[in-house]
């Protein structure tokens, strides 16, 4: 749809999501654990005295809850204003800031171990150690936890390997598989249960891989079988035959498996 997606952002997002041009900006609501009212405190504050100039400028105007904070950081709200700092480095400096030092569970939640650094007059005196760094996947499982999506990478990648290693059919060549068994990786992106008129329930969904969207319907029987596995946000493997109808390309389900 030629739209570009930005936020959630310390200073472009409100609560809920908005559009701006042809830029949707991603809401506060969409962090998994952060407060209303956390998010109102951050909104005012912002709407008082301006955008927030640096990470150090937020510490000092806004006073966040433990879990608030947790539950930001992962979900890259500060990238924009601190200078590439890592976020599980943004997410000490808030803590120490809002508590005065790490407590022990948020040491463990951010890695900031304490650990023996010297002695002094014959007492051990503790200093942190340094964070592990993170890789991009690691930053990336981050994220997905704490918005259920990716701010700039498709879920997939993820599960990379597995959908390298999946023998399958990239859903954008399904037209050329016309009355054949295949099978595709599929990431579902919306659900219509109807009812025969046997009062049996079936389904249409609509599914896409990293290359293009695909429709499929499902049977009773077959979606007896599989509906459980619809109900979690998981890349799948599905497998079908391909038909089409009036021009309408689908995929007819036989069986469904965790990717």
């Amino acid at each position: 749809m030629r739209l570009h997606i930005q936020g959630p952002d310390i200073n472009r997002s409100r609560w809920r999501y908005y559009g701006e041009l042809d830029t949707v900006v991603v809401g506060f609501m969409a962090i998994k654990g952060l407060s209303a009212s956390g998010g109102e405190m951050i909104i005012t504050e912002r709407n008082r005295g301006g955008d927030y100039k640096n990470l150090g400028d937020f510490i000092r105007r806004v006073k966040l809850g433990r879990d608030d904070i947790i539950a930001l950081c992962p979900a890259g709200v500060f990238d924009t204003i601190a200078d590439g700092l890592a976020r599980t480095l943004k997410a000490r400096e808030l803590l120490k800031a809002n508590t005065g030092t790490a407590q022990r569970g948020q040491a463990e939640l951010f890695a900031a171990v304490l650990t023996p650094a010297y002695r002094f007059g014959g007492t051990a005196v503790l200093a942190p150690a340094p964070v592990k760094k993170k890789t991009d996947n690691d930053e990336r499982w981050e994220e997905y936890r704490a918005l259920r999506f990716l701010r700039r990478s498709h879920p997939l990648i993820l599960w990379k390997d597995k959908v390298l290693a999946a023998r399958r059919i990239k859903a954008i060549h399904i037209g050329e598989y016309f009355g054949r068994y295949v099978c595709l990786v599929g990431w579902q992106v919306t659900q219509k249960e109807v009812w025969t008129k046997d009062g049996l329930t079936m389904s249409f969904l609509t599914f896409e891989d990293e290359t293009a969207m695909y429709e499929t319907v499902i049977f009773p029987k077959v979606y007896d079988r599989y509906n459980k596995l619809l109900f979690d946000q998981r890349p799948l493997l599905v497998y079908g035959v391909v038909v089409e109808d009036n021009g309408a390309v689908s995929l007819e389900v036989r069986k469904i498996e965790l990717l």
